[in-house]
């Protein structure tokens, strides 16, 4: 009887703002499951991790819970909230990865797939650093395991801070990865997304005169070829594009690879007579065979 009139103390004070906190610990540790919804709540605000360390203790399997089922709309909210302010970006950007992270573990309920998804597309959203949040979501895209998942993660690997995610969760997905369809696809538009933004790219007057196409091609190339050898197959699509720039954008891609990769996945012959890249393929294949 005692339990019971703490429980529903509790329950009562979880109306109030400031003890709302405490309130959902008590609940937690009373066992009442009243706590799994405002303790959620809490987590996405915890800086610690206080809150979920207390769902796992307290309610083990708390992901798979009807009131964590329920409350998925309210962390997709958070997932997708954007503060335009700068004095509350940060706090919007851990309210984002915390809710990333949730979500993972709850699984794919109410198109949360979709959502990170989402997330995880929307780099350098406004301008900052947010590379945390997007590693979180591609974390928990591995977490749930969709091959959907496969073709935004490997456009990922573009990015410096969301790489080891990517990878791990690519893994987790399929280990094959890297021949999937999927993963092709999305090398080849990463290649002509790149190749499109520099042909489009606005150039100013006198400072950029004498500089083509080509040059800024080759500074972009290194980024590309950072992404590993994942992209080689995808590449290698383009030594034959019909275009001159993108077949040799292609071969500088190649050329900055720096792990290593089989050298028999390069085309014996070219469908262009160009005799300067003929050169440049069999240098880089001498240069793979040491």
């Amino acid at each position: 009887m005692f339990t019971l009139l703490k429980s529903w103390w509790y329950k009562w004070r979880l109306r109030n703002p400031i003890t709302r906190s405490r309130a959902a610990y008590a609940l937690a540790r009373l066992g009442n499951r009243t706590a799994i919804k405002p303790l959620l709540r809490q987590s996405i605000n915890d800086s610690h991790d206080g809150a979920v360390k207390t769902l796992d203790k307290e309610f083990p399997g708390w992901e798979q819970s009807k009131e964590a089922w329920e409350l998925v709309p309210e962390l997709i909210k958070g997932l997708r909230h954007y503060d335009l302010h700068s004095w509350g970006i940060a706090e919007n950007l851990n309210r984002q990865e915390k809710a990333a992270l949730r979500l993972g573990r709850i699984g794919d309920r109410g198109d949360v797939v979709k959502h990170l998804i989402w997330r995880l597309e929307s780099r350098g959203l406004g301008q900052y650093n947010d590379s945390y949040v997007l590693s979180a979501a591609a974390y928990s895209l591995g977490n749930i395991g969709d091959a959907k998942a496969i073709k935004p993660l490997v456009e990922a690997l573009i990015s410096p801070g969301v790489r080891k995610a990517a990878l791990e969760s690519l893994a987790k997905i399929d280990p094959n990865w890297r021949q999937s369809g999927e993963t092709i696809a999305a090398v080849c538009n990463t290649i002509r997304g790149t190749f499109l933004t520099v042909k489009n790219r606005h150039k100013p007057g006198p400072y950029y005169v004498g500089y083509t196409d080509s040059y800024y091609l080759r500074e972009e190339a290194p980024e590309v070829a950072s992404m590993g050898s994942a992209v080689v197959p995808g590449v290698i699509l383009h030594l034959n594009h019909r275009d001159t720039e993108m077949r040799h954008f292609a071969l500088d891609i190649l050329e900055n690879i720096n792990e290593p990769w089989d050298e028999m996945l390069l085309p014996e012959t070219l469908d262009y007579d160009d005799r300067g890249m003929e050169l440049s393929l069999n240098a880089l294949r001498s240069r793979l065979r040491q």
